[in-house]
Parts: structure tokens; sequence; C-alpha cells
């Protein structure tokens, strides 16, 4: 099972050949359970062990997510984070444990269980994402994330439209799938705020045509303060 920490660091007590498969760490007081992913330099590994005792001496997974094994001087910084891979394999891991535990809290720390995904009518068990339809934008929309997993909204604009995000839950990556409609006259503008981070650093240019309808995804994995978005 993959496990996580918050802002655990050490640092490497001796150095590391391009092709050991174990290290030394000075500490690793805070460190999670086997298994988690470390980065050493540009270099990303996997722990699968750390050792008896004091637990400083380490297995190690090398050549993961694309990264090429080095070698890497004693002192060199250890930083435990959450890569894309180690994220994937959480996800697959919550698919695979389809079971809650007595409490109704996932298996897996900082995720959401299966069940309270299918309360939320996610597809966990085959649901779909909740949407919302709002008839008329007016001047400005405070759209929330779900309280857990995902959310869509239908909005028919009416009015050059502000549209803001708030709610979610922090350590779950939820999306807002956004529905544009222009409405019968047409030539109306959304607007978002300016930290949401678009590909390309371009935001969206809707088609303001009467009747036309523009989708656009917004993401956050932190409760809103970082917000991503697709169009």
């Amino acid at each position: 099972m993959e496990n996580i920490a918050n802002d655990f660091t050490t640092t490497l007590s001796s150095g590391l050949t391009a092709g050991a498969t174990t290290l030394s760490v000075v500490s690793s007081t805070g460190s999670p359970d086997v298994n988690f992913r470390i980065r050493i330099d540009d270099e990303l590994m996997l722990v699968t062990n750390k050792g008896a005792g004091a637990q400083l001496n380490w297995t190690v997974e090398r050549n993961i997510e694309g990264t090429i094994p080095a070698e890497h001087i004693a002192g060199a910084k250890v930083s435990q984070l959450l890569t894309v891979g180690g994220f994937k394999q959480i996800l697959q891991e919550q698919q695979l444990n389809d079971v809650d535990l007595l409490d109704g809290t996932s298996p897996i720390p900082g995720t959401a269980s299966p069940k309270q995904m299918k309360d939320s009518a996610q597809k966990w068990g085959g649901g779909a994402t909740v949407c919302n339809t709002i008839a008329a934008s007016g001047a400005s929309q405070a759209l929330a994330f779900a309280t857990s997993g995902d959310k869509a909204y239908d909005v028919t604009l009416n009015s050059n439209c502000n549209f803001t995000f708030t709610g979610g839950v922090v350590g779950q990556l939820q999306t807002i799938t956004l529905i544009l409609r222009q409405n019968g006259s047409g030539g109306f503008i959304p607007t978002f705020p300016a930290g949401v981070k678009w590909p390309g650093g371009v935001a969206p240019i809707p088609n303001t045509s009467a009747g036309r309808i523009d989708v656009i995804s917004i993401q956050s994995p932190d409760a809103g303060v970082t917000l991503l978005g697709s169009y």
C-alpha cells in the first residue's frame, strides 16, 4: 500500500552510487510506513523497506516514473513526496479496496472511502456526477465543490458573469464541470479568478453566439487554494 506523510525530510548519511538499491539516512523519524516515494536531487525512488532498529538503512526501487538512477553524495537531501505515480497507485488501491472500515472511513488515509463515494453519487457504485442547473447566471456565481468527489453545474448565461469557487476537501483532487450555455440573445462573457492555472496560461475564449455551449473543468487538490482549469 502506498503511504505518505507531511513534510518528511532527512539527508543521506553516506554516498549512493547509481546502481545501489540500498541507502542510509541520518534519521527516519516521521517517515511514512513503506511503501513511499522519495526524491534525492532529480531522482525519484520507491522505499520498500526501512530496515530494523532505528530504520536508517532503506531498500529502494530506482528507475521509476522516468527518472534515471544517478550518484548522490553524503548529505544530499531526501524528501518524501506524493508524485503522479504515487497518486495513481493510491487511486488504484482505493478502487481495489472497495470496503470501508467500521466507522465508514477509507482504508487509505486522506481519501474518500468507497461508501462515501457511493453516497455522493460518484462512479464507485455506478452512479453519476450530480449536476446542478442554474437557469439564469446573473452577474456573479459562487460555485461550491462537492463535500466529497465531483460536481457539475449547467449554467445559462443571461449576463456577463464572474465565477468564483468555494468549498472542497483538502487531499482530494476534485472537479467542477461547468456547462456554459448562451441564452437566446448570446453575447455574454464568463470571467474566472485570476489565480486559475489554464493550459499555456491562456484563459478560455467562449463562443458567445446565441444558444452555443462551452464546457470548462475546474480542479482543485486543496479545497480551492489551487485552481486548475481546462477546456
